[in-house]
């Protein structure tokens, strides 16, 4: 939804007026199944389009820990060595 609104409020400023870029951020925690990162994936591919398309400057990134800062991996350390709160 926010998203929406950006891309709303760029799409009423005048193209002549789109002089600084708008950066659109998505972070994948991996933690969601399979199935919502792929259309995660798929919507922000949709947006980069649609920007490129109409010459909006918004720039759209997924941002993905690397594999020894995922979730699950530090959730298993800290269980592991016991420190999870009970």
């Amino acid at each position: 939804m926010l998203a929406s609104l950006i891309f709303d409020a760029v799409l009423s400023v005048p193209t002549a007026q789109r002089k600084k870029p708008v950066s659109v951020l998505c972070t994948d925690t991996r933690v969601e199944i399979p199935a919502i990162a792929e259309m995660v994936e798929g919507t922000l591919t949709r947006m980069q389009k649609f920007s490129h398309q109409n010459d909006l400057n918004i720039e759209v990134n997924l941002l993905r820990p690397p594999p020894e800062q995922s979730f699950w991996l530090i959730f298993y350390s800290c269980k592991n060595n016991n420190l999870l709160l009970r």
